[in-house]
């Protein structure tokens, strides 16, 4: 199971999930766990967490929660950083995850500018109603950490400063190449000799 840690004192409590990926070996089961919790189905394309495979790697994908401003939120047409009423994204004061209000997103029928300016390309879109689905992290108590059975998830909540400053917002193909690269020593065609 994955692993949670948190030290909830000090002001301004943050949190982040963490995916190790070198132990990630693509079950897929974060997947089933986040649409089952979020939906009441079994079904990849209602996850706010995928998993994508490369050759030889499987990397898990979900909101990084990026240092302020959000990119995502930035980039919203009708999202401001300053006005949690009004708008589409908006970040939630006790967590500090990104939260869509669907209602509002439907509505607006946009160019998908969120997911456009998401570094790590961890903005997906309701099969249906093409709003976006961001990892909220199920509130402060994420199911996928909980349920995932190599490990590979990490939460960590605590004030600002207890947080690890990487990010590893990248997107999954720089992600896979690095694995690649680290865990194979694996070259691209190019690059052999």
């Amino acid at each position: 199971m994955g692993r949670i840690r948190t030290d909830p004192s000090g002001p301004g409590v943050y949190a982040r999930i963490y995916p190790d990926f070198k132990r990630c070996t693509g079950c897929r089961i974060c997947e089933i766990v986040c649409s089952m919790h979020k939906f009441g189905t079994i079904n990849p394309e209602y996850s706010r967490i995928r998993v994508i495979p490369f050759k030889g790697v499987d990397i898990p994908v979900l909101c990084r929660i990026c240092a302020d401003p959000k990119p995502c939120i930035e980039a919203c047409p009708a999202s401001d950083p300053g006005d949690r009423t009004n708008s589409i994204l908006y970040v939630d004061e006790e967590s500090g995850a990104v939260i869509v209000d669907a209602d509002k997103c439907v509505e607006l029928e946009c160019d998908r500018e969120c997911s456009t300016a998401c570094p790590a390309k961890a903005v997906f879109f309701h099969p249906q109603e093409k709003y976006p689905l961001i990892c909220d992290l199920c509130g402060g108590d994420p199911e996928c950490v909980k349920e995932c059975p190599e490990g590979c998830l990490e939460f960590i909540a605590g004030p600002a400063d207890y947080l690890p400053p990487e990010n590893y917002a990248y997107p999954p193909e720089k992600i896979a190449e690095f694995l690649m690269k680290s865990i194979f020593y694996y070259k691209g065609r190019e690059e052999r000799p």
